[in-house]
């Protein structure tokens, strides 16, 4: 049923909350830029806002039972996506974490952990150093490096990349001592 015509916002509403696709794609149609711009103001990067706004997509298309009008649908939007990255900031940060620990080494997770304000901000400097050295990375080695953290093993890689494990192995050690320069630069890391 496709006059031109945009069906009230009410309608599609309430046939989106009985799982109606056609209608979820033509009630959200025309708030995807406008949450994609909110998305990237907070983000300040193009790639991060996309893959927020499939978040929001996906965390929408669930959430719209809930939705009960109270608000508008674009402040309604605007919150579920607020969420979406806050939650997006959450595992960066929990990725971050696991990152330094695997660069720097296990003996960082008490500074890590500790949850002093000083200590925070040191953390927040560390992750901001890590994240300018891994990215000087090739991108074989970054790839490896980012399986390793994630807790993929050495095989598992070697059959994804289609390598060896000695060569997982060598690259993760490359990376590895790649980044460590970039922290010793910034007097974060003592040599090894």
């Amino acid at each position: 049923m496709d006059t031109g015509k945009r069906r009230p916002e009410s309608v599609l509403v309430a046939l989106a909350q009985e799982g109606d696709h056609k209608a979820f794609e033509e009630l959200m149609e025309p708030y995807w830029d406008r949450i994609h711009a909110f998305a990237l103001r907070r983000l300040k990067d193009k790639d991060l806002a996309d893959e927020a706004i499939q978040k929001t997509c996906i965390v929408v298309k669930k959430a719209i039972v809930n939705y009960e009008g109270r608000s508008s649908l674009f402040v309604w939007l605007c919150g579920v996506t607020r969420n979406v990255l806050r939650r997006m900031r959450r595992e960066e940060k929990c990725y971050m974490k696991d990152l330094c620990v695997h660069v720097y080494g296990a003996h960082i997770r008490e500074s890590i952990e500790n949850d002093s304000p000083f200590d925070n901000v040191s953390y927040i400097e560390l992750s901001g150093y890590i994240s300018d050295a891994v990215a000087s990375l090739s991108v074989s080695s970054r790839e490896v490096l980012f399986a390793k953290v994630h807790g993929v093993s050495g095989k598992e890689i070697a059959m994804e990349k289609g390598i060896t494990k000695d060569a997982v192995r060598a690259r993760t050690y490359r990376a590895r001592k790649e980044v460590l320069p970039h922290l010793l630069k910034c007097g974060w890391a003592r040599g090894r």
